[in-house]
């Protein structure tokens, strides 16, 4: 858990040029972080120390997914424990790859959209890529995914920063295209 949570916050700063820790503690949060278990259709904590009333409020209402991310999940839990949380299905718990890496920076564009944290200005490279995958998204589930346009150009920049520092991919579509390989059409590349 701890390695997951490094490297939540190392992306954070290389893709967004954002601190999550001053984030936390400005705002006086913790982050809870769950592995998604398919099989048993349950968030498992891997965070130490996790009340058990948010372990049990989370699971009342499972949800198969690859990844998410929460702000202010305590409002959403009717919890006194104030935390974001960020779910990540087992496949990728213990994973330290770009695999990883790219659903991570999927998350933290959800994170600065629905913590409302200034977004960094947008080169035009960064919108069009953006544009680009924002087409072949799912547009009919885009209130319950919140994969808008805007999302997109984020994640672009996100994307884009990340393979500038580690050179993961080809090029920074190949990139994005692995940040939403679970959301796209990928024949419509």
């Amino acid at each position: 858990m701890a390695e997951m949570l490094h490297r939540f916050k190392q992306l954070a700063e290389v893709g967004y040029c954002l601190d999550f820790e001053e984030y936390l503690s400005t705002s006086r949060k913790e982050l809870i972080i769950f592995s998604i278990d398919d099989v048993k259709s349950r968030y498992v904590p891997i965070t130490q120390n996790c009340p058990k009333e948010i372990i049990e409020s989370v699971n009342k209402n499972f949800i198969s997914s690859k990844a998410g991310y929460a702000v202010d999940a305590h409002s959403i839990f009717q919890s006194p424990f104030i935390c974001d949380i960020l779910l990540v299905s087992s496949d990728f718990v213990g994973n330290e790859s770009s695999e990883i890496d790219t659903i991570l920076i999927h998350e933290l564009a959800h994170w600065i959209i629905n913590a409302r944290l200034s977004a960094p200005k947008l080169s035009g490279d960064e919108i069009t890529l953006g544009d680009n995958i924002f087409k072949r998204t799912d547009h009919q589930n885009i209130a319950m995914t919140q994969h808008t346009n805007t999302f997109c150009q984020l994640l672009a920049h996100g994307c884009i920063n990340y393979n500038k520092k580690y050179s993961a991919f080809p090029t920074p579509q190949e990139c994005i295209e692995s940040a939403m390989r679970f959301d796209i059409d990928l024949n419509l590349g």
